[in-house]
């Protein structure tokens, strides 16, 4: 063969010896500046400025990617950290964050978003759960004794001598109301009173009827039920 012909015969020989290589790194390399070249429109008469330029960009890559590696604290998730360590909070070894998920939406897009390892939300016992309104609130459960207030307690006392015939409270804790019956009651001492005071009316002594009327005021006994 002439110097001649090896001269303007394309590079595609040199291409396929280093595709040849048996890493997979070197192989998606080789493959790299084909794409490169028909983009640009150089088709595949693909120069050595080609190959630079693939593998600086590879290497901005991959430099990327290393940096995007996050790391948290299984107790204090909150903790976000570019290199491996421990957490200041609490000592603990931080742990990889999982990387972000084929097709997820880009930083410029969204917000950032922290993705932690399925086996670290089973440690820490974090429950994922719609988003809803609610009110945060604490039962506390206790022991008491409930008592009645001494202020709203009342005492009667008879003003009277007799006895209760009809007792419509019964027992300690019964509902009462203002005006309600507590008990019916039989007294001698205010049936004589009673007559006395018709009997002024009757006959119309006025001096009488004040007087028996002071004695029935003093027995608790109203003008007016």
């Amino acid at each position: 063969m002439c110097t001649t012909c090896r001269l303007q015969r394309p590079p595609r020989r040199r291409r396929l010896v280093l595709a040849a290589v048996t890493s997979p790194w070197l192989i998606a390399l080789a493959m790299t500046p084909w794409r490169a070249t028909q983009v640009l429109g150089q088709g595949p008469e693909a120069t050595s400025a080609d190959w630079s330029f693939t593998l600086v960009a590879a290497a901005q890559a991959k430099d990327g990617a290393a940096k995007a590696v996050k790391y948290t604290c299984p107790m204090h998730p909150h903790y976000i950290a570019d290199h491996p360590g421990t957490c200041p909070i609490c000592g603990m070894d931080l742990v990889k964050v999982a990387a972000a998920e084929p097709g997820a939406p880009s930083k410029g897009m969204s917000r950032e978003i922290v993705r932690i390892a399925p086996e670290t939300l089973q440690s820490m016992g974090i429950r994922i759960a719609k988003v809803e309104q609610a009110s945060f609130g604490r039962s506390i459960r206790s022991t008491g004794m409930v008592m009645a207030n001494d202020r709203l307690r009342t005492i009667l006392t008879g003003r009277v001598e007799g006895w209760i015939e009809d007792l419509r409270v019964t027992a300690v804790g019964d509902a009462v109301k203002r005006g309600m019956r507590l008990f019916e009651m039989f007294s001698p001492e205010l049936i004589v009173s009673q007559r006395d005071y018709l009997a002024a009316l009757a006959t119309r002594d006025e001096r009488r009827r004040a007087d028996v009327e002071q004695r029935l005021r003093s027995f608790g006994l109203q003008t007016q039920a």
